[in-house]
């Protein structure tokens, strides 16, 4: 990893010799000591922020040129063996990774490549990058504390959007000092080859808003180098297909129990041939409604990102910590892990002040084949001016017992509302596991592998 002296993350994109009465904007790519995290809040002065408005104002006016996929790359090293201090934070309590630490750095990793990839200068730049989802691709992390290095890239576009691979591997060697922030290495290693040290995959898909214009903003868009690399931003357009289309299944069974009964006779038939068999001689059900687990809060100024919200990655961070309580109030057992997460949605940016109520039930784990349950966790806020709670951010994570003594209950939908939960547990357990195994064999193509199954 590279040595170079590195800036202060609230430095990251900027010079301003004040001596000459003039500010100077450098755009993060071609600032090589750039260091950037989306969790940290910028500190600009009136005069550097009027400066960044009207750049961007007509850097903005240009079409965006393409750009390749080491423009993006970035890199954070987790020392869970090597550091101590690191291992206090960012392990369980059994010695395994903390996922909830996990999504947090996920999320971050995605907001710090689509700041690299569209040259974002700051919450002054009217360019502005909204998260709007993040998913699970694949997932074989052991339960250990090992040394682990994030990897993240851009990987797919078209138009305003933007889909980032973000992996997380292992790496060998003892290190006497790592720095853990967010970098661009020097040298960028081949994207795309084969690694059999990576552990997990996720995808982080972003949409660009003008915030001149109140539109969505095209962003550059990927030039592919390498057969591996149009490989990668193939199978990434089919997995954002698929969650395409995911989203408009969702809506139309939505729609099916505003104004008809199909769907909860559907579900039904489904319960009455899957809920009573015979799961490790018990028959114990219980209804979603009584799996229920909540929360509040209010976020503090000490969690804003650069954009001036509440940060991603600590609602995920937080959501995940909701969905353990309420796996383990299911089981009334602490012996589970996470198997696959599943998706993420981000509805509505929290502002700092709201009133934040979370809710976490367990809305499927009916099948008897598969010893795992679906656990969905609903975010809403509501600002001070108005009363009314909004959806901000949904997430589906699924859990699977570790002690086989463990008896798992069934559940059942009890009114409409919850046959639409059930069924959309029982596609992610079905439909989506489904795809990514076929996803996973397929991906052998022309050498590329993402790890060794």
């Amino acid at each position: 990893m590279s040595s170079s002296k590195l800036l202060e993350p609230q430095s990251i994109s900027y010079n301003q010799p004040v001596e000459h009465g003039q500010i100077h904007i450098v755009l993060p790519t071609k600032n090589s000591d750039f260091v950037h995290s989306a969790r940290t809040p910028h500190n600009e002065s009136p005069a550097l922020s009027q400066a960044i408005h009207e750049f961007s104002t007509e850097y903005r006016k240009q079409p965006p040129s393409k750009k390749t996929m080491q423009h993006s790359y970035v890199e954070k090293y987790l020392p869970l063996e090597s550091s101590p201090k690191f291992n206090s934070k960012y392990v369980n309590s059994e010695g395994g990774i903390n996922y909830g630490m996990l999504l947090e750095d996920v999320d971050d990793i995605g907001g710090v490549v689509a700041t690299r990839h569209t040259e974002w200068l700051g919450p002054s730049d009217i360019f502005t990058p909204c998260t709007v989802g993040t998913e699970q691709i694949y997932g074989n992390t052991q339960n250990s504390a090992d040394d682990y290095k994030l990897v993240g890239h851009v990987a797919y576009t078209k138009g305003a959007l933007m889909v980032c691979f973000v992996s997380l591997e292992t790496f060998w060697g003892k290190h006497a000092s790592i720095d853990t922030r967010i970098l661009h290495p020097k040298r960028v290693p081949p994207i795309g080859v084969s690694n059999s040290r990576t552990v997990a995959i996720f995808s982080v898909t972003m949409l660009f808003f003008d915030k001149l214009t109140k539109r969505l903003s095209p962003v550059s868009q990927i030039e592919c180098v390498t057969a591996q690399e149009e490989y990668i931003h193939s199978q990434f357009e089919a997995i954002h297909s698929a969650r395409k289309q995911i989203i408009n299944m969702n809506k139309a069974q939505e729609q099916l129990c505003l104004y008809g009964n199909e769907l909860v006779n559907n579900v039904g038939s489904r319960v009455q041939q899957l809920s009573f068999v015979p799961d490790g001689g018990s028959q114990e059900f219980v209804f979603i409604s009584d799996t229920l687990v909540k929360s509040n809060y209010v976020p503090t100024p000490q969690q804003r990102n650069s954009y001036g919200v509440m940060f991603g990655g600590y609602v995920a961070r937080a959501s995940y910590e909701l969905a353990c309580v309420g796996a383990s109030y299911f089981l009334r057992s602490s012996e589970f892990r996470a198997s696959q997460l599943n998706d993420i949605t981000f509805l509505l940016p929290i502002e700092i002040g709201d009133h934040v109520r979370s809710k976490a039930e367990i809305i499927y784990s009916s099948d008897p084949l598969n010893k795992g349950f679906v656990t969905r966790v609903v975010v809403e806020a509501r600002s001070p001016k108005d009363l009314d709670f909004k959806s901000a951010f949904i997430m589906h994570i699924t859990f699977v017992p570790t002690d086989q003594t463990v008896q798992r209950k069934t559940v059942l939908p009890k009114t409409r509302k919850e046959s639409i939960l059930w069924q959309r547990g029982h596609d992610i357990v079905q439909t989506r596991n489904e795809y990514l195994s076929e996803y996973i064999n397929e991906i052998r193509y022309i050498g590329f592998n993402f790890c060794k199954l």
